[in-house]
């Protein structure tokens, strides 16, 4: 029945695509160099931790990051380190201000002086205020700019999620696609993310290499492909208050329960990674128990009524820890939360990348990068 609709969207994607690629509607370039992490797909490629691997990488130039800011409930351009200097606190600003992914970049990243964080639907316009505002800026990194064909970035890197690979994937509204699949044309490097972490063992090589056969039916020739692995740090305690009696909890003798929550497209990884290394596992002589989970929708934006209840669950478990993902902490660690939360810790778990080639990956960005400044 969805059928119908999706050829008719496709349609509407593939003349768009179409004028830009004969210039009828122009794709505006800077003079500098600008990555683009974007992806073919309706969200859950990973791309936030990939952005920050980025900046990791480039951390001697100054960086500016760009994102529509989705889900935000303002509207515009916002330089949002310079947000606290126009009479607004930097208590005040928030996921529901700047968008969930830009807030959780400007707390990773507000001590390194050499980072700002930007938002603005009309990437071309935000960009010409970056310059105006910060001329000192050496290299854009583009949020989820893919189909925002009005920029021409100077690296284009797919992302297309293991679990979810594009090319056996479907247009809206039969599948997740945003455009069709011949769109991995523009893209000068295709990142299969969220690969197992074992996925450089001898036992995948035959898949990977499938993986490299399909994905090269829709690229242009000699197109990179790599191969990247969602890595998970220590548990962090969201709230400072709250840090001493998450360190006693850590190192006293009493079992941990935790309660698992979630707010992201694929909440599955994140649980799975749980289930295999804390789930009745015994680290440092305490027993790690899984009592529960409770799942919301991507880019759920938590309400007091949300937290009574989520603590309420854990509760009935005999949870002593909730633990959240990394985006989902950033909407939670709200002040107006606190008091729900004060015999019971809150706690995230942070993740990384690891790209399976790291040195030709980074190699690739730092050439690119080099050869377009000189």
């Amino acid at each position: 029945m969805l059928f119908p609709f999706a050829i008719l969207y496709d349609l509407i994607t593939r003349l768009r695509n179409f004028l830009y690629d004969k210039q009828v509607f122009k794709s505006i370039t800077f003079p500098l160099p600008m990555i683009n992490v974007g992806n073919l797909t309706v969200g859950g490629t990973g791309k936030t931790p990939h952005v920050e691997y980025l900046v990791y990488l480039l951390k001697n130039k100054n960086i500016a990051i760009l994102s529509r800011g989705y889900g935000r409930k303002t509207k515009g351009y916002l330089d949002i380190n310079g947000i606290p200097k126009h009479n607004i606190s930097k208590k005040d600003i928030s996921p529901q201000m700047i968008g969930d992914e830009p807030f959780q970049y400007f707390e990773k990243f507000e001590q390194n002086s050499n980072v700002r964080v930007y938002v603005g639907e009309k990437r071309a316009n935000a960009i010409a205020n970056i310059l105006l505002s910060r001329p000192a800026t050496q290299v854009i990194v583009l949020d989820d700019a893919f189909q925002h064909r009005a920029i021409a970035p100077n690296i284009n890197l797919l992302l297309t999620d293991f679990g979810r690979l594009f090319y056996k994937d479907f247009l809206l509204p039969m599948g997740r696609l945003r455009e069709s699949r011949i769109g991995a044309v523009r893209a000068d490097a295709i990142i299969v993310s969220k690969c197992p972490q074992d996925f450089g063992d001898e036992k995948y090589s035959e898949m990977k290499n499938e993986i490299i056969f399909n994905i090269q039916k829709y690229t242009k020739e000699n197109t990179p492909i790599f191969f990247s692995t969602i890595k998970y740090q220590a548990f962090e305690n969201v709230f400072l208050v709250q840090k001493n009696l998450f360190e006693n909890l850590l190192n006293g003798k009493e079992n941990i329960k935790f309660y698992a929550v979630s707010g992201i497209a694929q909440p599955k990884i994140f649980l799975d990674y749980l289930a295999k290394n804390y789930d009745q596992k015994t680290l440092k002589n305490q027993l790690y128990e899984m009592v529960g989970t409770q799942s919301f929708a991507d880019h759920h934006q938590y309400t007091e009524t949300d937290v009574q209840n989520i603590v309420q669950n854990a509760k009935k478990q005999k949870a002593n820890m909730i633990i959240v993902t990394e985006k989902d902490a950033t909407k939670l660690q709200n002040q107006h939360f606190l008091p729900y939360l004060h015999d019971i810790i809150l706690c995230k778990l942070p993740i990384g990348i690891n790209f399976f080639e790291k040195t030709a990956f980074d190699t690739f960005i730092l050439d690119k990068i080099f050869k377009f400044e000189n």
